[in-house]
């Protein structure tokens, strides 16, 4: 859950964003969310404190495993403020540039994909959000 819903503040679509971001943070980081010890089995005190810390901003160590741009994108997409995730319609589609991974999903063609005529070298098929009425 991103900060700003769990603290009940106003939110956008980057709330989605910071969801994906931790799932590919806690598979990344051997199943494990930020601040949790990974070697064993974490108290009922860690997990609270590791959500206290995520939640008021605290900076992240980035995850145990993957290439260092799949992390970077990792770490953009759970960004705190919200301001500094990944944004919808960024130009660029988003993700896509650092790791294969773009915003453009049609919730009626899952299937179509236009990658190729947005200049990306490739798509591993995550789509994820409108992106200016495009896949």
């Amino acid at each position: 859950m991103a900060p700003e819903v769990y603290m009940k503040k106003p939110y956008d679509n980057t709330v989605d964003i910071y969801s994906l971001g931790l799932v590919l943070y806690w598979l990344l980081n051997n199943r494990r969310m930020p601040y949790l010890p990974t070697d064993r089995v974490p108290k009922a005190s860690e997990n609270e404190a590791a959500l206290e810390k995520r939640m008021s901003g605290q900076r992240m160590e980035r995850p145990l495993n993957g290439s260092d741009a799949l992390k970077d994108v990792v770490m953009k997409a759970c960004a705190y403020n919200r301001k500094d995730r990944y944004q919808r319609g960024d130009g660029n589609h988003g993700m896509s540039r650092h790791s294969g991974f773009h915003t453009g999903f049609r919730r009626d063609q899952e299937d179509t994909c236009l990658c190729a005529g947005g200049g990306l070298q490739f798509c591993e098929g995550l789509h994820y959000e409108p992106v200016d009425g495009r896949v």
